[in-house]
């Protein structure tokens, strides 16, 4: 006869609120709790920190209009990793601050896919 395990409900990490951890997955503090401003802060922070990414990238291209090196399969599956890292926190109902980063880096994930095909022949 083997033992039952128990296992623990987790909160996402993000989403815990000072000390307690009683904050909800969706990003609601319970009532006379503050939100985490430190980790909205943050998520805008990455977000900024994201837009300068893959700019060299899409520079180069602009630049020398060939796509000489970079690989479409790579572009075409990072674009759809990116994809999958928002639509996740998207509807389940996370704060923007906590994925938008994602969004910037799936949109400069489009524009590098979309040169690459028109830069190629």
């Amino acid at each position: 006869h083997l033992p039952r395990l128990r296992l623990a409900r987790h909160e996402p990490l993000l989403a815990m609120s000072g000390a307690s951890g009683q904050e909800s997955a969706r990003g609601a503090a319970p009532a006379g709790e503050p939100k985490a401003p430190l980790a909205r802060v943050l998520g805008w922070g990455m977000t900024c920190g994201a837009l300068g990414v893959f700019l060299p990238i899409i520079l180069r291209l602009v630049e020398t209009r060939s796509a000489a090196g970079l690989s479409p399969l790579t572009w075409s599956l990072q674009l759809l990793g990116y994809a999958l890292f928002v639509v996740y926190p998207a509807r389940s109902g996370f704060p923007l601050s906590s994925y938008v980063e994602y969004a910037v880096l799936m949109a400069q994930s489009l524009a590098i896919n979309c040169m690459i095909r028109l830069f190629a022949g």
